[in-house]
C-alpha cells in the first residue's frame, strides 16, 4: 500500500512539472509579443474600479441624431461628470436639455480650429480627465471602466481604443491598419481618454505646424489625432496605450473625412513633417519589445 501511494505521488508531481515545463516553453516561444499583448489587459485588472469621473467631448458636425443618441446614453453613466457638445455646423445645430449636457454654440470656431476644436473644448472641462470621441461610436459602461482603470495605472498616457503604428526601423509612415492592444505611437480620436494637461500641451506646440496645416489639410486640422499623440510623447515621454474596450458602432451614413480621396497620403505626409518639426526620436527597440518602464508591475 505504501509503495502504491509513493508511486501515485511521484506520478502526480511528474505530471505537474511537465505542465509547468510546457507553459514555460510556450511563454518563451511567445516572447515579448505576449507581454506586449497583455499590457492593456493587465492595466485594466490592476484595480477593481476607478473613482475618476470624466468630461466627454464630442463635436456635432454631420450626424446630430447620433450625437443626441450618445448623449442620452452617457447621462446615465456615473463615471461621466459632464458632456460637452460643440456645435460645428449651422445646419445641424440642436437644443438638448439633459443633466450633465453643456452645449457650446460657436460654429465660427470651425473656421479657426477645424478638427482641433475638440482640444479647445477639453480646456473647458470641469474634470482633469477628458474622454474625446467621434459621433459614430459610443463606449459601453464596462469599456469606459476599463479605460479609466488603465489611465489610473498609466496617468501620463493617452488611452485609446483604435491606434495606428509603423514597423520598427523605417521612417514614420501612416498605415491604415488596426494595431495590437498595447503601446502604439498613434491613438485615434474615434475614442480616447486623455487629460486637460495634454490638451494644453497640444496648443503649446500647435503653432509649430499651423502654417503647414492651414496650407495642406482638408478639412482644417486633419491629422489632429496624429499631432495629439506625438505631442503627448514629446511632453511626457509616454506613447499611447491601446486597450480592448466594449463599444457600439453607429451609422456613418458614408459621411466622414476618411471617405475622401488622398486622406491617407496627407496623413502620411503630415506625420513625417510633425515628427521632424517636433524633434521626436523614438527609442531604438522593436515594437514587440517592452522596455522596463513600460512593463506592468
Amino acid at each position: 500500500m505504501t509503495s502504491l501511494r509513493t508511486v501515485i505521488v511521484f506520478a502526480t508531481i511528474t505530471c505537474f512539472n511537465a505542465v509547468l515545463s510546457l507553459k514555460q516553453i510556450k511563454h518563451e516561444h511567445e516572447g515579448p509579443r505576449a507581454v506586449y499583448r497583455s499590457l492593456a489587459s493587465e492595466a485594466a485588472r490592476s484595480a477593481h474600479r476607478s473613482d475618476h469621473q470624466v468630461t466627454v467631448v464630442i463635436m456635432n458636425w454631420q450626424r446630430p441624431d447620433n450625437v443626441i443618441h450618445i448623449a442620452r446614453i452617457y447621462v446615465t453613466y456615473e463615471s461621466i461628470a459632464e458632456i460637452i457638445i460643440w456645435m460645428c455646423h449651422p445646419d445641424t445645430k440642436f437644443k438638448l436639455s439633459l443633466p450633465k449636457v453643456r452645449i457650446i454654440d460657436d460654429v465660427s470656431a470651425n473656421d479657426k480650429y477645424g478638427l482641433s476644436i475638440r482640444f479647445k473644448a477639453c480646456l473647458l472641462a470641469k474634470t482633469p480627465w477628458v474622454f474625446i470621441q467621434d459621433d459614430d461610436h459610443y463606449i459601453k459602461k464596462q469599456g469606459l471602466s476599463r479605460m479609466l482603470m488603465a489611465k489610473q495605472k498609466y496617468p501620463q498616457r493617452i488611452i485609446g481604443v483604435f491606434g495606428r503604428d509603423w514597423p520598427h526601423g523605417p521612417s514614420p509612415q501612416y498605415i491604415r491598419k488596426p494595431v495590437q492592444y498595447g503601446p502604439s505611437r498613434i491613438a485615434l480620436t474615434v475614442m480616447l481618454l486623455s487629460d486637460v494637461e495634454t490638451c494644453k500641451a497640444f496648443w503649446k506646440y500647435a503653432p509649430l505646424v499651423e502654417p503647414y496645416v492651414r496650407e495642406h489639410s482638408s478639412p482644417l486640422w486633419n491629422g489632429e489625432d496624429i499631432f495629439f499623440s506625438l505631442v503627448s510623447y514629446k511632453a511626457f515621454g509616454q506613447v499611447p496605450l491601446i486597450v480592448k474596450a466594449r463599444k457600439a458602432f453607429l451609422s456613418q451614413e458614408k459621411k466622414g473625412i476618411h471617405f475622401g480621396g488622398g486622406h491617407d497620403n496627407y496623413r502620411d505626409d503630415f506625420l513625417k513633417y510633425a515628427v521632424e518639426i517636433l524633434g521626436i526620436q523614438y527609442p531604438d527597440y522593436p515594437l514587440g519589445k517592452i522596455p522596463v518602464q513600460m512593463e506592468t508591475s
